[in-house]
């Protein structure tokens, strides 16, 4: 300390002025009389004689005074000045006052350790405790004060020990004096409130719920009267927080209402400046989730998420509590991701773990349990990565996690219940991946031995059923497994109590077991019961959307299995229905799409049994509704918007702009950034989506737009089909099936020789045979036979799939001399997304030079093959292909003036291969077209691109595409300043609104390339600007020589340029320009490279549109 000039008052004087204006503060509690109090202490204490009885009780009153400023403010200096003037107090020469010294100087230690953990400040409050406990008569009411302390530190130290004969001495020694009555009703107030603190804990130590019972008397009695004290707010928070874990225990209702109302009390009683105000919105928190857990409302997940988040940036309290608080906020956050499954909260949950648990000491009982939650976050991480290795990786952190959690030597009994519970079913997990069966019997070790303690806690709840899944997994289990397994799932179902959290996930396993029984054993009556227990979780409010689903499919396959097709298809229909709903707009695209890709096939086998019952119709209902759905919530909105600006302009408007924010890409790369932005992005985007749904409501509440936003009927369908015949490819486990729809009507070609376990083995072959074409590192003979397996692969392809449908069509053979090519529209439904319809069949070695046929070329004989008998285009959906005609249809054509054309050369980008002829081909689109606007080299960044699409209705881009098979929503255009700036992206694409675009030609790779499991989805960059507005695409299923495609180019802009159709040609015009190319390319000699490749490298071209 610095010394002050005394020279103008006695230090007697101003400790009298010190000491009188700290009684003042007692009554105001105003922090300006508290910190004048401390200045006149202070000047005081430096001018008394060293070591004089008067100096020493200044001394220890300025170190109460600087202890009461650091809880008001959290300032440490306060408290680091606190200690030595109480130290320097506890050397009085008065024995009658170093009890009530050494008390000051204790509980300044606690509030040190409690910032620190350090156990040498823990050490000194217990010893100056002990020491004073020792000098105080007991009858001296100054007694019951340092007990109070004592308790305080006794729990600390059973916090870090996890000896449970330090609490039961904390519950001794502080009963002892509570019951004396020694005290003023202010220090006994005090030591209640320490007493039900010791209970409460000592319950949780050993599951008595009488010590919780008292723990609630006690708080209770402690905060009678006291509503003038300057602790109320401590005592009504120790009060709210046994009310709370009470409600938990015993489901009371009523009890959890009195615990919020007692906590809102508290911590509006508290200034946020206070060093305790954190801990009692912590407190708030808890009660908020128990009612979230109660009553499965996500209203309240999201308030204690919100709580938390704010405890958390407060950062008051630091030290233990703030590694608890980060713990906590980690929990809402994981159970906010499992209702709503945006990967950014999951990572957010998981950094809020890792961030907590290197808060806690080696030492402290609570990390275990804090290191059994991160691992369990991480191994929810492993669940939720489409990154190859990446799974694997998160599964053996989160696994040394837990180990790290289960060695350690302190902690709660029921937390260790708890962590190895965390473990075993990571173990599990690692079965699951790696077959490995040592993971799986140490597994079933741990959940056994966690059930030989205690079955009726929430640890002995997860295990059982945890078990369960285990027994049935073992290699070769028999019926007596299966027999105990549905013993353990129904005596889990016993211990969770109606309305709980967990009540859906634990009805689910017993469900799924039965239904798994019903197969097994042919046991209708398992079936029955399986039944009913998911129409039970459709119907629950805690049940989220993804479970809902789950349960309406299983319900469905229960029916197929007896084959009921009619019970089977309305189940799969109310699954189609509840599909939007976990593709959910608050959600980042990403994430939606993620959600979906756990129900791949879905609307597939609805469609198969609904053509089972009799009923085509339905089955394209089925198709449309359960295929395309991020697709279709785009069309649905361009489809109408147009009338809906006529009609409510305002409206329109608005939901343009929600929609637009809905779907733009999410802010920083990859989410990466601090929590609290994150979440309030997240907070942002719930609030917009709520706004839309409302205004949605509105919409439909006007004349003519009843129907907004909801899926079309078949008859609607048929009606508004313009483009025909439209071919609707059904893979399914059920059956395959053609839907022909022409003419208003749905004709079912039945595909026998079209398996669904097959289509999976060839397309992955398919998949793998292009990579190795494309590799020119691979050797020779090795592309060469991966070639001719591609080969082999479109024969299957036209014997199983195209021939019978061209056949039903009446497309026999090649058009004749002098007439029409007829053209088909193909809809292919899941994995035949990735195989090349166009292109079925067996192709010629030379090409006919017959001249040319109906405007277009000369054919073969016989025509075995799609290209040589009919003109092909895709379509994702139904919907996608009327909305696209539509569009066409309104815009205008070639007579109305030349077209705005826009052409984007990329020959080179930093980190790509350079595409010699991309300038050359932009050329060529310049030398056909005429005017046109280019962007080439330096000029073709991703701003400039996505700046000029909205102002032209043609695009040229010849450069880099990618896309990622098995990432959703990966697809991307690559321009000059993809490196730094990022590339033009599908979200990016998403959030344009393009009302004059025509068509878009993309000769770049993979741009009409899906995701394996979103292929229904039309997640690929040529799906996104027909969704954005361009009704004709035409795009790449895979790599593209920069040669062949300028070849292509070149015809296909002379097509359209002679037929004078304008984007109506398009079809035909490609048509003609990969025919001409297949030609060339078989007149080649057997041995050139071009002529052995020849599929591969003429099939990639495809045309999207009407």
């Amino acid at each position: 300390m610095v010394q002050p000039d005394l020279s103008h008052v006695s230090a007697t004087a101003m400790a009298q002025q010190g000491l009188r204006l700290l009684e003042d503060f007692q009554g105001t509690q105003q922090l300006d009389q508290l910190s004048q109090a401390i200045e006149r202490l202070r000047q005081a204490a430096f001018g008394l004689p060293a070591g004089s009885a008067r100096q020493c009780l200044v001394l220890s009153e300025l170190g109460r005074a600087l202890r009461r400023r650091h809880e008001l403010t959290g300032a440490e200096v306060d408290l680091e000045e606190a200690i030595p003037a109480l130290t320097a107090a506890c050397m009085t020469p008065e024995e009658g006052c170093r009890h009530l010294y050494l008390n000051n100087l204790a509980n300044a230690y606690a509030d040190r350790y409690e910032r620190t953990t350090s156990l040498a400040d823990l050490d000194r409050a217990e010893a100056a405790l002990r020491r004073a406990l020792e000098l105080v008569p007991h009858d001296d009411p100054a007694r019951s004060v340092i007990v109070s302390g004592l308790t305080s530190v006794l729990s600390y130290r059973y916090q870090r020990d996890g000896d449970v004969r330090v609490l039961d001495e904390a519950v001794a020694v502080c009963r002892d004096v509570v019951t004396a009555d020694l005290a003023a009703p202010a220090q006994q107030a005090l030591a209640m409130y320490h007493l039900a603190g010791a209970l409460h804990e000592a319950y949780e130590a050993r599951s008595d719920i009488e010590l919780l019972h008292e723990a609630e008397d006690w708080a209770r009695r402690a905060t009678d009267g006291t509503s003038t004290d300057p602790d109320s707010a401590m005592y009504l928070a120790k009060l709210g927080s046994i009310l709370t874990r009470r409600a938990e225990v015993e489901r009371d209702p009523e009890r959890l209402t009195e615990a919020e109302i007692v906590l809102a009390a508290a911590v509006l009683g508290t200034p946020p400046e206070h060093v305790r105000y954190a801990g009692y919105l912590n407190e708030m928190g808890n009660a908020v989730y128990a009612r979230f857990k109660f009553t499965g409302e996500l209203t309240q997940l999201d308030r204690a998420l919100e709580i938390f988040q704010t405890v958390v940036a407060i950062g008051a309290e630091g030290g233990i509590n703030e590694a608890g608080q980060l713990i906590n906020l980690g929990n809402m956050l994981m159970q906010r991701f499992a209702l709503s499954p945006e990967l950014a909260t999951l990572d957010n949950a998981i950094s809020a773990f890792d961030r907590g648990v290197r808060m806690f000491g080696e030492d402290d009982p609570f990390l275990p349990m804090a290191r059994s939650v991160y691992g369990g976050a991480l191994l929810e991480r492993s669940r939720h990565s489409d990154i190859a290795g990446q799974p694997e990786r998160f599964l053996e952190f989160a696994i040394a996690e837990l180990r790290r959690a289960d060695r350690a030597q302190t902690g709660y009994a029921e937390h260790r219940r708890t962590i190895r519970n965390n473990l075993a079913i990571a173990l599990h997990e690692q079965f699951k991946h790696s077959a490995h069966l040592p993971a799986l019997e140490e597994a079933e070790s741990l959940f056994r031995a966690i059930l030989a303690v205690s079955c009726d806690d929430i640890a002995g709840r997860l295990a059982t059923v945890n078990l369960a899944a285990v027994v049935t997994d073992r290699p070769g289990a028999g019926e007596d497994a299966w027999d105990e397994a549905g013993r353990l799932l129904r005596r889990a179902v016993e211990m969770t109590a109606p309305g709980h959290v967990d009540r859906v996930r634990v009805l689910r396993n017993l469900g799924v077991h039965l239904g798994e029984i019903a197969r097994r054993r042919a046991d209708a009556a398992a079936g029955a019961e399986a039944t009913e227990i998911f129409e039970q979780i459709l119907s629950m409010p805690t049940a989220s959307s993804d479970s809902r689903v789950r349960a309406a499919v299983t319900i469905a396959e229960l029916a197929a299995f007896t084959g009921d097709w009619t019970a089977a298809t309305q189940a799969y229909g109310r699954a189609v229905d509840l599909l939007n709903a976990t593709a959910v707009a608050a959600l980042y695209r990403a994430d939606r799409a993620h959600a979906l890709s756990r129900f791949f096939g879905l609307a597939s086998d609805a469609a198969a049994c609904a053509l089972n019952a009799g009923q085509p119709r339905r089955a394209l209902e089925l198709l449309e509704h359960g295929r395309g759905v991020l697709h279709g919530q785009s069309l649905a909105v361009q489809s109408t918007l147009a009338a809906l600006h006529e009609t409510a302009p305002d409206l329109a408007d608005r939901f343009e702009q929600l929609t637009r924010e809905l779907d733009a890409k999410p802010a920083g790369d990859d989410m990466n950034l601090p929590e609290e932005v994150v979440s309030a992005l997240m907070e942002q985007r719930r609030r917009a989506a709520g706004e839309r749904d409302r205004i949605v409501e509105q919409i439909r509440a006007i004349d003519g737009f009843v129907d907004f936003l909801r899926a079309p009927r078949a008859d609607d369908l048929l009606g508004a089909l313009r483009c025909h015949p439209v071919v609707v490819l059904n893979v399914s486990r059920h059956r395959c099936d053609a839907l022909i729809l022409r003419g208003g009507a749905v004709e079912v070609v039945k595909l026998p020789r079209l398996q669904s376990d097959t289509l999976i083995r060839q397309v992955i072959q398919f998949l793998g045979c292009l990579e190795t074409v494309r590799d020119t590192n691979q050797p020779p003979a090795e592309r060469d036979q991966a070639a001719a397996a591609i080969t082999s692969i479109l024969i299957w392809l036209w014997h199983s799939t195209i021939e019978p449908v061209l056949d039903a069509l009446g497309f026999t053979g090649a058009p004749g001399r002098g007439q029409h090519w007829p053209r088909v529209w193909w809809c292919p439904t899941g994995l035949l997304t990735f195989l090349p319809l166009h292109a079925a069949g067996r192709h010629p070695h030379t090409f006919g030079s017959s001249g040319r046929a109906g405007g277009a070329l000369g054919s073969f004989a016989p025509a075995a093959a799609t290209i040589d008998r009919v003109v092909s285009s895709y379509t994702p959906t139904v919907r996608s292909l009327i909305s696209a005609g539509a569009r066409a249809s309104s815009r205008p054509g070639a007579r109305d003036g030349a077209p705005r054309v826009l052409a984007v050369a990329v020959p080179r980008a930093a980190g790509w291969p350079e595409i010699p002829r991309a300038a050359d081909e932009v050329e060529v689109v310049r030398r056909r077209l005429g005017t046109v606007s280019v962007l080439s080299g330096a000029q073709a960044t991703r701003a400039n691109v996505l700046a000029q699409l909205p102002r032209h209705q043609w695009l040229h881009f010849a450069g880099h595409g990618v896309q990622d098979p098995f990432r959703p929503d990966t697809g991307e255009l690559i321009t000059v300043d993809s490196r730094d700036k990022g590339a033009v992206s599908i979200a990016d694409v998403a959030g344009l609104r393009l009302p004059d675009a025509q068509l878009a030609f993309l000769g770049a790779c993979d741009t009409v390339r899906g995701q394996v499991l979103l292929a229904d989805e039309a997640m690929h960059i040529a799906g996104a600007l027909q969704t954005v507005g361009f009704a004709h695409v035409l795009a790449n299923m895979w790599v593209v020589s920069d040669r062949l495609s300028l070849e292509v180019t070149d015809t296909f802009y002379a097509r359209i340029v002679e037929q004078g159709a304008g984007p109506g040609a398009a079809a035909h015009a490609l048509h003609d320009g990969v025919r001409l190319l297949r030609g060339r390319l078989e007149q080649l000699p057997g041995t050139a490279h071009e002529r052995r490749f020849g599929p591969i490298l003429w099939a990639t071209f495809v045309h999207l549109g009407p």
